[in-house]
């Protein structure tokens, strides 16, 4: 047989054992077959100031040091992700008497660059000074609680007041 057509099956069945393969482990393109990207993607998105539309605080009648609040309000995104938030959550005043450690769950409607529009849920740790205002946290999205084109993203953003005024992160369409 002819090298060359020897040659040329040999490249073609390691096509098809690549395609096969692919094929199982979900590995190939970056489409999700819908024109959106599976692979993760780089996203930067400035939160809006809240707007506080409920929430309590109190300290322990037999500790004063020790004071939880509650919170809900409402904050919008944009860049990457462009929409509304509505978040409710606690937090804790910490020794140093300024400092806030807190969480909150976020519900997120909208639209997110190159994956769509609906909503996803997003759970939220961070810290407050409030005697400076500088904050730093996380979001961590919570993949398959979405709704339409955002049912399945799924990844996390990070941010740091002291550096940006902006969070950045790495999220997956599906």
């Amino acid at each position: 047989m002819d090298r060359t057509l020897l040659r040329s099956r040999r490249l073609a069945a390691a096509a098809a054992a690549v395609a096969v393969v692919a094929a199982i482990t979900g590995a190939g393109p970056a489409s999700a077959g819908n024109g959106r990207s599976s692979r993760p993607l780089s996203v930067t998105v400035t939160v809006g100031p809240p707007t506080p539309v409920g929430g309590d605080f109190g300290c322990d009648p037999t500790d004063p040091a020790r004071c939880v609040g509650t919170f809900r309000n409402v904050r919008t995104f944009s860049g990457d992700l462009t929409g509304t938030a509505y978040q409710v959550g606690a937090a804790a005043l910490l020794p140093d008497g300024t400092t806030y450690q807190g969480a909150g769950v976020v519900l997120f409607t909208g639209s997110v660059k190159r994956c769509g529009t609906g909503t996803m849920l997003l759970v939220e740790t961070g810290r407050l000074d409030a005697g400076t205002g500088a904050s730093s946290g996380t979001w961590e999205i919570s993949a398959g609680q979405g709704t339409g084109d955002l049912a399945d993203v799924s990844g996390s953003l990070s941010s740091n007041s002291h550096a940006s005024d902006t969070a950045t992160g790495k999220i997956r369409c599906r």
